[in-house]
């Protein structure tokens, strides 16, 4: 069976264009790019990487490799593996790409997963596809890290970790998150108390699909948000109706 997704996004604050992609699939069968530029309040790519005591899943594999699979101990299941034509998300360059190998991933639990990595055996090969934050019930497509080609070649193993974020979103009561105009979001401190530092963390969204594209996550910074106080911000690469926030944190 084969379908498309289809994926059109002009960010037109930001004179940014994504272009189309196309998502062939199923046929049968590095590290968290989250920062930001707190000056600008823009986010751009960086490689934090996860500690090992904040690995709940590490070093699973399996030898079931029928899609889609569901990955042991963990809320996420590949729903299929097959191929992608168009813009490179995966670190914001946007590079034309075609025929690139690509997961169509969801997480099916109640919880956030801050951050995925899969590798896939095929034909002698691995190939890798990240992912960071999740949202809980949420699907995201992912483009294998080295750009390889997709084949239809069976995949003979997966190995897996995941890392489950322990407090990553403030409550509704907390802030408010309002989207205003094509591209700006009205952030809102709704406690009695001064917030220092407060992270909006979102991604390129696909809305007739409801599906995240690409594992890049990005940020934006609101320092210094008084009690009651609203700012607008223009994040970097943010759309109404080409991107979604995903999670929001006080540093």
């Amino acid at each position: 069976m084969l379908w498309w997704v289809v994926i059109a996004a002009f960010f037109l604050g930001m004179g940014v264009g994504t272009g189309v992609a196309g998502w062939m699939g199923p046929k049968g069968g590095t590290v968290p790019a989250f920062s930001s530029e707190p000056e600008q309040m823009q986010s751009v790519p960086s490689q934090p990487s996860p500690t090992e005591e904040t690995l709940i899943q590490t070093g699973n594999e399996q030898e079931d490799t029928s899609f889609p699979l569901a990955l042991q101990y963990t809320t996420l299941v590949v729903e299929a593996f097959s191929s992608y034509d168009g813009p490179w998300l995966e670190d914001g360059s946007e590079e034309n790409v075609i025929g690139v190998a690509a997961l169509l991933v969801r997480n099916t639990g109640t919880v956030g997963i801050e951050y995925a990595r899969i590798t896939l055996q095929q034909n002698g090969r691995e190939m890798t596809f990240d992912a960071t934050y999740i949202p809980p019930k949420g699907s995201v497509l992912l483009l294998e890290e080295e750009k390889q080609p997709y084949t239809d070649a069976p995949v003979t193993q997966c190995r897996y970790r995941t890392v489950i974020p322990g407090d990553f979103d403030l409550s509704q009561r907390e802030i408010r998150i309002e989207e205003e105009g094509l591209g700006n979001l009205k952030v809102t401190n709704l406690t009695d108390q001064p917030m220092g530092c407060v992270r909006v963390f979102y991604k390129h969204h696909e809305g007739k699909s409801d599906l995240y594209v690409g594992g890049i996550t990005y940020s934006v910074v609101i320092p210094d948000l008084q009690p009651g106080e609203t700012r607008t911000v223009t994040p970097y690469r943010y759309a109404c109706g080409y991107a979604l926030v995903v999670a929001v944190v006080e540093e």
